[in-house]
């Protein structure tokens, strides 16, 4: 999959609803990442590693909870981005904006 083939899955859940936000008051127009980008990241126990996309950051750049793409899955989940730690995920929740909403 292609970087932008991952950007067209999350601006067809977007829609034209751009002014989406979540109970973090997360700003789509300046938090989805463009293009996406891999990532790896450990699940919570720390054993098993996966490959996913990096689609969105609470905090551009920062720490904060992000929202990846996973292949493998064909669906999104929630990371704990945080210094010094690998991104740790949560889960997978299934669409774009159920990952989003569970930030």
């Amino acid at each position: 999959m292609t970087p932008a083939e991952v950007q067209a899955i999350v601006e067809a859940e977007i829609g034209d609803d751009w002014s989406l936000s979540n109970l973090h008051h997360v700003d789509l127009r300046t938090s989805v990442v463009r293009p996406p980008r891999p990532l790896t990241v450990v699940d919570a126990s720390g054993d098993q590693e996966s490959d996913v996309w990096l689609v969105l950051e609470e905090h551009p750049g920062g720490p904060g909870y992000a929202v990846v793409y996973s292949e493998s899955d064909e669906a999104f989940g929630l990371v704990q981005m945080a210094i010094g730690y690998d991104p740790c995920l949560f889960g997978i929740y299934g669409g774009f904006l159920d990952a989003f909403r569970a930030m």
